[in-house]
């Protein structure tokens, strides 16, 4: 999301977020993966972020630094620690929403591969790491074996 510019959010139909670059060490490069993924908005993001691009140029950054530039860690993580103790929460990574991302998918069944997606991963082993959180459907999936017409 640091790298995250006005041109990379589309709020026109459903909505999504491009994602085509991250920073890493105050660098912009591919992200990741490298490669450019779309993970779609839901209505309440795309109507924050709505607000947020308001008189944003196309290359304006979403997120920006107090300089204008891009923001840093330490600028992004002590914010958040104090916004989540007010809410009485406990102290968390910002990564972590991250990972209450898949875990969330996962668990409302959501397919693995669609999850690999969102999150970018090159490779379905690295989402695997969610599928203890799969929920138990396997009764369901072998019951087709027993219906009177067959699977």
């Amino acid at each position: 999301m640091i790298a995250l510019r006005a041109r990379d959010v589309r709020l026109d139909g459903a909505g999504l977020i491009d994602v085509r670059r991250s920073v890493h060490r105050g660098l912009e490069g591919p992200p990741k993966s490298g490669r450019a993924r779309q993970v779609p908005l839901t209505p309440s993001l795309k109507a924050v972020l709505s607000l947020r691009l308001e008189g944003l140029s196309v290359d304006g950054l979403v997120f920006p630094g107090p300089q204008g530039g891009f923001v840093t860690r330490d600028q992004i993580k002590h914010p958040f620690w104090r916004a989540t103790a007010a809410a009485g929460l406990e102290r968390i990574r910002i990564h972590d929403l991250r990972h209450s991302f898949a875990s969330q998918l996962v668990s409302a069944g959501k397919p693995l591969p669609a999850v690999q997606q969102l999150l970018g991963h090159a490779d379905l082993r690295t989402t695997m790491r969610y599928a203890h959180l799969v929920p138990d459907g396997m009764a369901d999936v072998v019951a087709v074996l027993d219906e009177e017409n067959g699977p």
